[in-house]
């Protein structure tokens, strides 16, 4: 008790550190694409959005959810002789998946540049073999060392990586860094740091490569990670849909815009850090039946994501034409319907819709909403393209996003017997809404009087409109968010109410 008390104490503490970790690696990776996005042709840099994709849709579908079983196992685990067991048989299962997958993109290279229409993809085959598996190791990585609590050391290895990739872009504004030679640099960056994974798991599993693991555990293990895979693929392949249609219907070019409009700002990673570090506690407190105190932990984060994301939403989606423009340069701006729209996607990203669905191990049902979504996705992202055109699968996932979240939280609703207005603070959420709309129609008002382009002039204008409005909206809620960032931090009392 007094270990989970302390948790909880540091839970705010905890979550602003690895918020900011991951706003800093976000924005090193905005960096990157920045650099990329000036140096590279639209041509160089779609074809390398195709292979971020591809890697990205191979990974949901090869690891089977076993990152995220991480957070979910370990806490569970009373001995350090069973989380050293565990973690040596988890990196073992993980090294034969990545394998596997290494061989599977070996051999769909052809059909890979066929579906695009890219022949150049052929040619880097050996960067479609090697991705998926630095991306399996340091999705490991992360979860592993978050889940015992090393959130510091998560941060350092997290920092490093996103510099060192950030350096490498640097290059090609510096030197003549070709294409190739800069994918070629890109990969053994990660390769490296995925070799440190093992030398970190290594030492945590008692410098033990493989343990022997009960088949209870075995069983018990793919039982929950599978389905969460298997939902994890069709959310990644739902989120990816809009990237393969355009790069399928469309060029290169189009790809590249598409890639960047549709890029998440570093705001989205705070519901994904409050996420990283509650969930392993709020597993804990089902299991312990202590659902009223789970749920009043999953307020706590709507209500300070809320606050957050509102702002940010109104400021991306007044301000899109001068990000994209600072950002990418002009040529994305045909983008900015789209980035506007996902920009959109931020209000439904308070949390993780399915957080405790997945704390009761329900992974199935949230694998069938999934599963759900990603038909509606697909079918509407084809039929917008050719009603609405090139925004319309963005249109499609935002509604899909919706329409996966209000499907988990009715079955959340229906797992713990409370109705759904008791699992979401809406009154909270009125007064912020209003504020940002009523406010996000002046700014972008004043930004209509003053003509403000994409020019010098336009982002400087932007940025101090952008800052009186952000004064002014911290003055009304300032002291509302820090007076819940400070109650995320004292200790929750525990509720030994069950809920039937």
């Amino acid at each position: 008790m007094v270990t989970d008390m302390n948790q909880n104490r540091k839970t705010g503490t905890h979550t602003l550190a690895l918020v900011i970790s991951r706003v800093l690696s976000l924005c090193l990776s905005m960096l990157v694409a920045m650099v990329l996005s000036r140096t590279l042709r639209l041509e160089e840099y779609g074809t390398y959005s195709e292979l971020m994709t591809v890697s990205g849709i191979g990974v949901s579908l090869f690891s089977l959810g076993l990152p995220n079983a991480l957070n979910y196992f370990l806490p569970g685990y009373t001995t350090e002789a069973e989380k050293r067991s565990f973690i040596g048989f988890y990196f073992s299962v993980m090294t034969v998946l990545a394998l596997l997958l290494a061989a599977v993109m070996a051999l769909a290279g052809n059909g890979i540049a066929a579906y695009y229409g890219n022949a150049r993809l052929t040619a880097y085959s050996y960067i479609l073999m090697l991705l998926p598996w630095t991306k399996m190791m340091l999705a490991s990585r992360s979860n592993l060392l978050i889940a015992e609590g090393r959130i510091m050391r998560e941060i350092a290895y997290s920092g490093a990586n996103s510099f060192l990739l950030a350096l490498i872009a640097l290059l090609t504004l510096w030197t003549p860094v070709h294409f190739d030679r800069y994918l070629a640099l890109y990969a053994a960056v990660e390769c490296i740091f995925a070799v440190l994974v093992y030398a970190e798991a290594f030492f945590m599993s008692g410098r033990t490569a493989a343990a022997p693991v009960r088949w209870s555990d075995i069983r018990a293990l793919f039982a929950y990670s599978i389905p969460m895979g298997l939902s994890a693929a069709v959310s990644a392949f739902s989120l990816d849909l809009d990237r393969l249609v355009i790069g399928f219907l469309s060029n290169e070019a189009a790809v590249a815009i598409y890639a960047n409009a549709g890029r998440e700002l570093p705001f989205s990673l705070i519901p994904t850090a409050f996420t990283a570090v509650c969930f392993p506690q709020m597993a804990v407190m089902i299991r312990a039946h202590r659902y009223r105190a789970a749920v009043t932990r999953w307020k706590q984060i709507m209500v300070i994501n809320y606050f957050i994301l509102a702002f940010c939403t109104s400021a991306s989606v007044v301000f899109a034409p001068q990000i994209i423009g600072l950002l990418y340069s002009d040529a994305y701006l045909g983008g900015v319907t789209v980035f506007r729209i996902y920009a959109l996607t931020l209000l439904l990203r308070i949390t993780y819709w399915g957080m405790l669905l997945n704390a009761f191990g329900r992974t199935k049902e949230i694998l069938y909403n999934s599963a759900l979504c990603l038909a509606v996705n697909a079918s509407l992202s084809v039929l917008f393209y050719h009603v609405i055109g090139f925004s319309g699968p963005a249109l499609a996932t935002l509604i899909s996003i919706a329409a996966i979240a209000g499907l988990q939280l009715l079955r959340t609703s229906k797992l713990l017997g409370m109705p759904v207005r008791s699992l979401i603070p809406l009154r909270r959420l009125i007064l912020p809404t209003s504020v940002c709309m009523l406010s996000g129609f002046a700014a972008w008002g004043v930004m209509r009087l003053l003509h403000a382009g994409t020019d010098s002039r336009g982002i400087l204008l932007a940025v101090v409109i952008g800052l009186l409005w952000g004064g002014f909206y911290l003055c009304i809620f300032g002291k509302t968010l820090f007076a819940e960032w400070k109650r995320l931090n004292e200790e929750m009392e525990e509720d030994e109410e069950s809920v039937p």
